[in-house]
């Protein structure tokens, strides 16, 4: 990270340093004064990147969590930053990503019985694949029975799963197409390289943000997943 903040002060400088020489003036006074009030507004903006840079490196190197608090404002770039340790989380972040890491960790048990290969299937009848509305509500079914998942997240699959089917109804894809017919990535991990195998019992939250009605949290293999709570007072999962 050093280096590349000297890649881009001396880019700035050098931008500052070739530019500065006037038309009226171009033989007499191509450099401007390093003691001008645009280098000195220049040299304070790289001392507060560079001390930014600096808190971010040895946040990480103290194995700190990265906090964003945007509760204040709907503007995400006035969010407040900061580091924090794990032991200064507050219990209610890190049950949000236990919900995360139990979620997740149930699923890789189960991905092979929802089959997601069968929300697929060829018709006979008419000949070109369409979509299998029953084992979409088999797999959507399964997935609320965990508890840990909001009814937006349900909504969303099933308007995930109609625009599937949709699609078919349109291309009336045969026998003959070429390619594989279906998702081509896992819809949970939204991965071709999914983790079904890892354990994650040794994951650890690395960031989050809090919002006014949600929160998101990251960590491996979960990023920037966002949970909201139910009227119990439970977090669940929002989007992944």
């Amino acid at each position: 990270m050093k280096y590349t903040l000297n890649i881009f002060t001396l880019t700035l400088l050098s931008f500052l340093f070739f530019n500065s020489c006037t038309n009226d003036d171009n033989n007499n006074n191509n450099n401007e004064d390093p003691n001008s009030e645009a280098f000195k507004e220049l040299y304070e903006k790289l001392d507060r990147i560079e001390k930014k840079n600096n808190e971010t490196v040895k946040s990480i190197e103290e194995d700190k969590v990265k906090m964003e608090d945007c509760r204040h404002t709907d503007n995400y770039e006035n969010c407040t930053e900061t580091y924090i340790s794990y032991d200064e989380v507050a219990d209610s972040v890190k049950e949000a990503y236990n919900v995360v890491i139990k979620f997740l960790t149930w699923y890789n048990k189960n991905y092979k019985k929802l089959d997601q290969d069968k929300l697929v299937t060829y018709s006979d009848s008419c000949k070109y694949y369409i979509a299998d509305k029953k084992h979409a509500d088999f797999y959507i079914k399964t997935i609320e029975s965990t508890n840990l998942v909001s009814e937006g997240f349900i909504n969303s699959l099933k308007k995930e799963f109609k625009n599937f089917g949709d699609y078919f109804e349109k291309e009336k894809l045969d026998k003959d197409t070429d390619g594989p017919i279906g998702y081509e990535a896992d819809i949970i991990y939204n991965s071709q390289d999914s983790p079904y195998y890892d354990d994650f019992s040794s994951s650890k939250l690395t960031d989050f943000t809090l919002y006014k009605d949600k929160i998101a949290v990251s960590g491996y293999p979960a990023s920037y997943v966002t949970l909201v709570k139910n009227k119990q007072g439970n977090w669940l999962i929002e989007d992944l």
